[in-house]
């Protein structure tokens, strides 16, 4: 349910990377309470209890900014 720019819960599929730049960072600002997030992943994306994935850079976009 959308409150404004805020979720009231979500549920993040990280078994494969966002697809672009900052779009985790977008989901995961729209939760105001952690234990409202909730984090399907595969194992191996799981380190020492802690959620990794990829973050999405587009160098040649970046080289057109300089």
């Amino acid at each position: 349910m959308f409150v404004g720019q805020e979720l009231s819960s979500c549920l993040l599929d990280l078994s494969t990377p966002p697809f672009a730049h900052g779009h985790l960072y977008v989901a995961l600002s729209r939760i105001r309470k952690y234990n409202d997030i909730a984090i399907y992943t595969k194992e191996e994306n799981v380190r020492n209890g802690v959620i990794t994935t990829e973050n999405i850079v587009y160098p040649e976009l970046l080289e057109k900014l300089i």
